[in-house]
C-alpha cells in the first residue's frame, strides 16, 4: 500500500467516526443533562476510591513525621512504635485506640474532628480497640464527592453536546481521580481537607454567581474559607480576597437584607484574615525568618549586598545567600542566637512583601520557583504501600497517575503557563454572544468577577508562603497551587470547548 493510500483510508475512518458521532449528538441532544453527567462522574471517582483505597492492595501514603503530633493530639498510636519502617517508605493502615498523655495541642480543630468522627465510625463497625485509616479515607472520600459534585456540574454546563461532555466529564475523572490525590486520604494530612474546602469555595462561586438571593452558597463560602485559614495558615490572606466577591455584590442593586448580609460576610473574612497574618507571624521562628531572607529575597537578588542594604543590613550577611537553616552543615545556626542582632531583626513580613513589590524582576524569579514546586504532586520520599506486601521501600502505586506523571514529566513547569492559563481563563469566559440578554451579561459578568477571584487566590497564597519561609517549605506547601491549577486547566478546556466548538469542529456562531 502507498503513502497515499494508507492517509486516504486513516481519513475516511476518521470521516466515519466523526460521522457516527454526530448522529450520536443527534439523538442524544434533547438528553443532555450536565447534572446526570456530573452525577456520573462522581459515581466513576467513587469507583475508583473504592478499587484502590478499600480493596488489596491498599493505597496510602507514609508518614513524613507530621502525623505523630495529629496521632498525639487524637488518641492513636502506631502499632509498632519501636519500628521506624512507617516514616516515608511504607503506608500504615491500623493504629491503636489509645489516649496519649503528650498531646501537643498543634493540630487543627478541624482535622481533629474529621478524624474523632472517623474513629466513631470506625468502633461502631469493629467495636474494637483499633483504628483502620480507611475510615478517614471513606469520610474523605465523601465530603470530596459533595465539592466536585458543583464543580463538574459546572464545566459540564458549559458544553452544549454529549460527546462534549463525555470528553470533559472523562478529563475530569483523570485529573481529580489522580492517585496523588486520593493516597493521601489514607492519611493524617491536612491537605486532603484543604482541597476540599478549595474545591467547595470554587463551587460555590460557580454557582451564585447565578443566583439572584444566594443566602445559603454565600454563607457556606464564608464557612469554607474560614475552614481554609485554620487549616493552612498560610492561606492567611484567603479572607480578604474571597471579601472581594460579598463586596462586588454589595455595590451591585440588590435587596438591603442581602447587602447587609454581605457587608458582614466581608467584613468577617477580613477580620479572620488579619488574626490570621497576626498567628502567622507568631510562628516566624528564627529558622523561618533565616529562610525567608537567603531562600527568598537573597535567593534570587542580583546583588546580595544591595538587597541587604534595603533592609539596613551589613554587607557581611551576604555570605549567608541560598543557604538554608537545615542544611547538612549550616554556615550559622538561627537559633544560636548570632544573628539576633544586625540580621533577624532588621526585617519583618512586611518589609519582604514591599521588597517584592519594589523589585519584580526577583519576585517574577521566586514565584517562578514556587510554580515549578507544584507540578511535582507526587512525593519522591513517600510510599504508597504496607510493608506486609513485600514491595520496596517508598514503592510507588503505578495506576491512575496519568496526569501527574504528566504534570511532572511533560508540561512546562513555569510560572508563564499560570499566567497563560489565568488570561486565557478570562479571555474564554468574557467573550459574549451577540444575541445575549442583559440578564445574561450580568450573570457573565457576576461569573468573570468570581474566576478573577479563584485566580487571584492561588498566587497570593503562594507569595505568602515564599514571603514567610522562602522556597524551603514550598514543596509541601505547593500541594495546594498544584491542585488550583488543576481546577484552571478544567475551566480553560471546557469552555474553550464550549466557545469554540472544537470536538464538532464547527466553530462558534
Amino acid at each position: 500500500m502507498t503513502a497515499k493510500g494508507f492517509f486516504s483510508r486513516i481519513g475516511a475512518a476518521f470521516k466515519a467516526l466523526n460521522a457516527k458521532r454526530k448522529a450520536f449528538d443527534q439523538r442524544m441532544r434533547r438528553r443532555y443533562a450536565p447534572a446526570q453527567l456530573a452525577v456520573l462522574c462522581c459515581g466513576v471517582m467513587a469507583v475508583i476510591i473504592v478499587v484502590f483505597i478499600f480493596i488489596p492492595p491498599y493505597v496510602g501514603l507514609s508518614n513524613d513525621g507530621s502525623f505523630d503530633a495529629v496521632m498525639a493530639d487524637t488518641g492513636l498510636k502506631r502499632l509498632d512504635s519501636e519500628t521506624y519502617d512507617g516514616y516515608f517508605d511504607y503506608y500504615e493502615r491500623t493504629y491503636l485506640i489509645e489516649k496519649n498523655e503528650y498531646a501537643s495541642g498543634s493540630t487543627p480543630w478541624l482535622l481533629q474532628a474529621a478524624i474523632r468522627v472517623a474513629i466513631a465510625l470506625d468502633s461502631l463497625v469493629t467495636g474494637d480497640i483499633y483504628f483502620d485509616v480507611r475510615a478517614l479515607a471513606f469520610v474523605y472520600a465523601v465530603l470530596y464527592l459533595l465539592a466536585l459534585f458543583p464543580v463538574f456540574r459546572f464545566m459540564l454546563s458549559r458544553v452544549s453536546y454529549y460527546s462534549e461532555g463525555l470528553v470533559v466529564g472523562a478529563v475530569s475523572v483523570i485529573i481529580f481521580g489522580d492517585i496523588s490525590i486520593l493516597a493521601r486520604f489514607a492519611s493524617f494530612s491536612t491537605q486532603p481537607l484543604e482541597l476540599i474546602c478549595f474545591l467547595g469555595i470554587v463551587g460555590s462561586l460557580l454557582d451564585f454567581s447565578r443566583d439572584e438571593k444566594p443566602y445559603l452558597r454565600l454563607s457556606v463560602l464564608l464557612v469554607l474559607v474560614v475552614a481554609l485559614m485554620r487549616l493552612n495558615p498560610y492561606c492567611a490572606l484567603a479572607g480578604v480576597v474571597f471579601s472581594i466577591c460579598f463586596w462586588r455584590m454589595f455595590l451591585q442593586k440588590r435587596e438591603t437584607m442581602l447587602k447587609t448580609f454581605c457587608v458582614f460576610c466581608a467584613v468577617a473574612l477580613c477580620f479572620v484574615s488579619s488574626m490570621g497574618l497576626v498567628a502567622l507571624q507568631q510562628r516566624m521562628t528564627p529558622i523561618r525568618q533565616y529562610n525567608a531572607m537567603t531562600r527568598g529575597v537573597l535567593f534570587q537578588a542580583e546583588d546580595p549586598v544591595q538587597a541587604l542594604a534595603e533592609f539596613g543590613i551589613e554587607a557581611r550577611y551576604s555570605v549567608l545567600a541560598d543557604t538554608y537553616a537545615e542544611q547538612n552543615y549550616p554556615v550559622v545556626l538561627p537559633e544560636s542566637g548570632l544573628l539576633d542582632e544586625g540580621f533577624l531583626n532588621k526585617y519583618d513580613p512586611s518589609g519582604i512583601w514591599f521588597y517584592y513589590l519594589r523589585h519584580p524582576g526577583s519576585l517574577a524569579g521566586i514565584f517562578d520557583v514556587a510554580v515549578k514546586a507544584a507540578f511535582q504532586t507526587r512525593p519522591d520520599f513517600s510510599g504508597n504501600y504496607e510493608q506486609s506486601l513485600g514491595l520496596p521501600p517508598r514503592a510507588k502505586e503505578p495506576l491512575m497517575t496519568l496526569w501527574s506523571n504528566f504534570k511532572s514529566q511533560s508540561a512546562p513547569k513555569t510560572a508563564a503557563l499560570y499566567v497563560i492559563l489565568a488570561a486565557g481563563i478570562l479571555i474564554v469566559f468574557g467573550r459574549k454572544h451577540i444575541k445575549m440578554g442583559q440578564k445574561a451579561k450580568k450573570q457573565q459578568s457576576n461569573l468573570l468577577a468570581m474566576l478573577a477571584v479563584i485566580v487571584i487566590f492561588g498566587a497570593v497564597e503562594l507569595m505568602t508562603v515564599i514571603v514567610y519561609s522562602g522556597d524551603s517549605e514550598i514543596m509541601r506547601e505547593a500541594y495546594l497551587m498544584s491542585c488550583h491549577m488543576d481546577v484552571m486547566v478544567m475551566l480553560f478546556a471546557s469552555e474553550t470547548l464550549h466557545r469554540l466548538d472544537i470536538i464538532r469542529g464547527e466553530g462558534e456562531e
